[in-house]
């Protein structure tokens, strides 16, 4: 069988040449993204149920501007896995902004959202 010298589709803008995918590239492709996402809740579903696997936080140092309720609850939306406050002066959950029903309310809302404190 004879070999097709494939010609460049496009260029990008540094001029180097780009290909169109064949037909059974596109297909391998879809096949491996569509196993990808089938068996993807599978995989997270297994994570979750083993002990000391990793979590995916985010630090309150990037929300400064909020208080730290409003932190946890949008941290816990996004999807999170886990929270680290930042106790800083400037920020809302300072020592000195954090009497004690409140840090014991922030710690109820903490376990009811399912978020772990790093």
């Amino acid at each position: 069988m004879s070999e097709t010298i494939r010609q460049p589709s496009t260029f990008d803008c540094a001029g180097t040449p780009m290909y169109l995918p064949t037909r059974r590239q596109m297909l391998q492709q879809s096949t491996a993204m569509a196993t990808a996402w089938l068996l993807t809740p599978a995989a997270v579903r297994a994570a979750d149920q083993i002990p000391g696997s990793c979590t995916l936080g985010f630090s309150t140092y990037g929300m400064k501007t909020l208080k730290t309720e409003e932190a946890i609850r949008q941290v816990a939306d996004i999807g999170f896995d886990a929270i680290e406050i930042a106790v800083r002066p400037d920020w809302d959950s300072a020592p000195g902004n954090m009497p004690s029903d409140r840090r014991t309310a922030v710690g109820r809302q903490l376990k009811e959202s399912g978020l772990k404190l790093t």
